[in-house]
């Protein structure tokens, strides 16, 4: 089935927080363009995850300097080497209007 993606109009993708669940969905979307409906505000779980189920926590770290620059990026891997999560990242219920 996965073959036939480029035969269509259109791919729509379903995303969440859970690598478990949603790391090859993020893998095909990355090779098969379509639309991704997120059902969750925030992924930075699905790359923190997907990050350490791999041993690679680059991944996380790249996704961290991507959304919110070198400051948080560098506060997220020395909390990380002290085992708990990066303060710039951790409210993602955290918003402003």
């Amino acid at each position: 089935m996965l073959q036939t993606l480029g035969d269509y109009d259109a791919v729509v993708y379903h995303m969440g927080n859970d690598h478990r669940y949603h790391a090859g969905i993020f893998e095909i979307a990355r090779e098969h363009a379509g639309i991704i409906v997120f059902h969750d505000f925030a992924l930075q779980d699905f790359f923190l995850g997907l990050a350490q189920a791999r041993g690679r926590i680059e991944i996380y770290l790249e996704e961290v300097a991507a959304c919110h620059g070198y400051k948080a990026t560098r506060e997220a891997a020395e909390a990380l080497e002290r085992g708990s999560h990066a303060s710039a990242v951790s409210p993602a219920y955290r918003f402003s209007a």
